[in-house]
């Protein structure tokens, strides 16, 4: 029963870094990671009868995890690939500086805005100065 258990822990966390991988997730990142729920499911096709549910605590992992030290150790290490991980890193810092950036925006468009109101403003009134400069030309001419 205890070798299932491994056995299926170890399937479900190839599982998850092949989940991992196909969607660029940075497991090495601060952000919470959502990963779907595994579904596990054992076939029994023996004669005596069985529990449906079988609860385990970690305690009774521990005797067998530390007999197969080794394996547990390689499931654990996965392959580093800076580059990769550097990729994932510069992405996870390229979301963050647009969000960043969306949220100062929005505290700079109220000044933005009244900044460009003004300028409508004096091109208003430089507009209004220079018609009557025009109307005063076509009265007097040139000085």
């Amino acid at each position: 029963m205890l070798y299932l258990v491994f056995r299926s822990s170890r399937i479900s966390l190839h599982l998850y870094e092949s989940y991992i991988t196909a969607n660029k997730l940075n497991k090495y990142g601060s952000e919470l990671l959502q990963l779907p729920v595994p579904k596990l499911v054992v076939f029994y096709n023996g004669l005596k009868e069985t529990e449906d549910e079988v609860i385990l605590k970690l305690t009774l992992l521990k005797p067998f995890l530390m007999i197969h030290r080794s394996e547990v150790n390689e499931m654990l290490l996965t392959e580093y690939n800076e580059a990769e991980v550097m990729e994932l890193f510069k992405e996870d810092g390229r979301r963050e500086g647009r969000e960043e950036g969306r949220e100062e925006r929005k505290e700079l468009m109220p000044v933005i805005e009244e900044k460009d109101r003004q300028l409508i403003e004096q091109d208003k009134q430089l507009l209004e100065q220079a018609a009557i400069i025009q109307k005063y030309k076509e009265k007097y001419g040139e000085l």
